[in-house]
């Protein structure tokens, strides 16, 4: 496998990850089974998100990055990490619709400008 190829499947992974809770989310009513996975499934996102970031911000590990991980995977994680600073076991509400979508958006813009540029 084309290692573009792996990166945008990794990036794929967190944009479905993503939609998978705003699924939950979006459900007229929202019962308490899918408000408790929702919050299951936010916290395995956020998990993954905070150990790529930090697995990113040392200089030894900037300098040992890929191309495609420093334009492309890497400004996707740190963003998507920034806008998910919601608690996992907090009230599933506006504020996560909002803070998803806007993870989602920006991961799926970094996965596209690979698919196009690399």
């Amino acid at each position: 496998m084309h290692v573009k190829q792996i990166y945008s499947d990794m990036l794929k992974k967190y944009s479905d990850d993503i939609e998978e809770i705003l699924s939950l989310l979006h459900r007229a009513p929202v019962d308490k089974g899918d408000i408790a996975r929702a919050r299951e499934l936010f916290k395995a996102l956020k998990q993954r998100l905070d150990s790529d970031y930090r697995e990113g911000q040392s200089e030894k590990s900037r300098s040992l990055l890929s191309e495609i991980d420093l334009r492309y995977y890497r400004p996707a994680v740190e963003s998507a990490h920034s806008l998910l600073k919601l608690k996992a076991n907090s009230t599933p509400d506006q504020r996560w619709i909002v803070g998803l979508t806007a993870a989602r958006d920006e991961i799926n813009h970094y996965r596209d400008l690979l698919e196009k540029g690399y």
